[in-house]
């Protein structure tokens, strides 16, 4: 035989080693060294992790969260507030209604002072949050984006806080004349 011919040889039967032959149905067979996982090995990894996960999810609680969330949205409406005021050419101010509930309102000229014109927007609060040392109750914002009120009354910053009692969590935030938002640590 020729050399040629045994090589040919040789290449036909490892192809026919690798894949399977045409019409025959039939499979590659695993690997004789033994790597790589089963599809029974890889359905009982994920039954036993489905198990330990289920397990532990209820542990998870995510009312802790609830004071990060509304720090998060006061600051958001905050910036919101005095965005506007130096986007329209009208006052606009930020007043605690309620422990967990404040409201946006629009300001109008009227009589030479700056009064309500409509409240744009209510938003509450998780229930376990409450806003604290808010005093006045409204921070207003004038068309340069200063604050108006707490400027006048306290020469630093305004710092209100963020109480979850539920969780023994406080978040304090200052606010200051220039009407800039900064979260304390």
């Amino acid at each position: 035989m020729s050399m040629a011919r045994r090589s040919l040889e040789r290449a036909t039967d490892r192809a026919r080693s690798v894949r399977p032959r045409a019409g025959d149905g039939a499979y590659p067979r695993p690997r004789a060294d033994g790597r790589g996982f089963g599809l029974i090995e890889l359905l009982a990894f994920m039954a036993l992790f489905a198990i330990l996960l289920a397990a532990g999810l209820p542990h998870v609680d995510h009312r802790r969260q609830n004071i990060n969330l509304a720090l998060s949205q006061v600051a958001a409406d905050v910036r919101w507030t005095r965005a506007r005021a130096l986007g329209s050419g009208a006052h606009f101010a930020l007043r605690v209604t309620g422990s967990n509930r404040y409201q946006i309102e629009r300001l109008e000229l009227a009589a030479g002072n700056w009064q309500l014109a409509e409240v744009v927007r209510r938003i509450t609060l998780p229930q376990t949050v409450a806003i604290e040392d808010f005093t006045p109750n409204a921070i207003e914002f004038d068309t340069r984006g200063t604050v108006v009120f707490a400027a006048a009354t306290t020469p630093g910053p305004w710092m209100p806080r963020l109480v979850d009692e539920t969780f023994g969590a406080e978040r304090a935030f200052a606010i200051w004349p220039s009407g800039q938002f900064h979260e304390l640590p």
